[in-house]
């Protein structure tokens, strides 16, 4: 996929995500949860407690969904819970 196609991708199911679409949250769960969970084991040091991190971080941001329409807003929301 090419960086055009992967951009336009990204932003159509931040578009999804916002109008409250369940599939653009499960996108966004396999795009950024290991990833979240990494970020938060680097701090806690217990893989358990940085796995439940992650997790609430997307019923966090699931909850603001109608605020966010851009994959980069979705991505610094998450990393800044």
């Amino acid at each position: 996929m090419s960086n055009a196609s992967a951009y336009y991708a990204q932003n159509e199911q931040a578009l999804l995500f916002s109008e409250g679409d369940e599939q653009a949250l499960a996108f966004f769960f396999r795009e950024f949860h290991a990833a979240l969970a990494l970020y938060a084991f680097k701090w806690i040091k217990d893989s358990s407690i940085a796995e439940e991190i992650a997790s609430d971080a997307f019923v966090k941001i699931w909850k603001q969904h109608h605020k966010l329409g851009n994959y980069y807003a979705i991505r610094a929301y998450l990393y800044k819970m």
